[in-house]
């Protein structure tokens, strides 16, 4: 996606700004995939199983919610901004999640994009995001075909890359950079090693990972800016196998 890649573009330029770069620094190595190859988010798209039980679980969640008196009080704070003035629910339109999306995005941007004042109400963000948490990511911490399907890809990637870095096989990344001439393998600058990679990926992304290694229970909505470090170290006591 464009916004993710733009994402990317910034934190590099923040981490390396032109100032402080020498004169041969290479330019980053970047690389994208087709939509329906894409791991960086959890693919509804290009999965029909995944996008069936993503279903599943969202409707459980409204079952659960729409007639309850959290969902009484958020409709009690914003239905009169909704269209005609319905009642707010899970599948509601715009849905509870797009609600959430709307007023976290107005929060980072600034006093000029914001709603009415009731939209950002202590408890009733509260209970926004405790709902729209369980729709989007109790998948995850019950089924193991939600995990492989939604984000079992992505962290897939992951531990080959950091695999390929241990055994010096080149599935770290590097058979997927081409250089200067189309060369796999190297980089544009000749670089023949990745000690550093970023991924531009999304709050549903990060959320996903974090609820399938077991640490994302009871955790808010990932804010603006969220990002996860994955770090590979490195035991010098142990001596490298033939």
């Amino acid at each position: 996606m464009p916004r993710a890649l733009d994402s990317v573009q910034q934190s590099f330029v923040g981490m390396y700004p032109a100032s402080a770069r020498t004169a041969s620094f290479p330019p980053p190595t970047i690389i994208t995939r087709a939509a329906a190859d894409e791991t960086l988010f959890p693919n509804e798209g290009n999965c029909r199983r995944f996008s069936q039980l993503a279903r599943a679980f969202a409707q459980r969640t409204a079952d659960r919610w729409n007639d309850s008196k959290e969902m009484d009080y958020l409709s009690s704070l914003i239905s009169k901004w909704m269209p005609d003035a319905q009642r707010v629910a899970v599948d509601s339109h715009p849905r509870l999640s797009g609600i959430m999306d709307t007023v976290n995005s107005t929060l980072a941007h600034g006093p000029k994009t914001r709603l009415p004042s009731a939209f950002y109400d202590t408890r009733g963000r509260e209970i926004i995001e405790r709902i729209g948490t369980e729709e989007w990511f109790s998948g995850y911490k019950e089924s193991q075909e939600y995990r492989k399907l939604g984000i079992g890809a992505l962290v897939g990637d992951i531990v080959t890359r950091m695999v390929g870095k241990v055994e010096g096989s080149g599935s770290e990344g590097l058979l997927e950079v081409a250089g200067v001439k189309g060369d796999l393998g190297k980089g544009r600058g000749g670089e023949s090693g990745i000690k550093f990679a970023m991924s531009g990926c999304h709050d549903t992304t990060i959320a996903a990972v974090m609820s399938s290694l077991g640490v994302f229970d009871g955790e808010k909505w990932p804010h603006f800016t969220s990002h996860l470090a994955v770090e590979l170290f490195k035991d010098r006591s142990i001596e490298a196998q033939p």
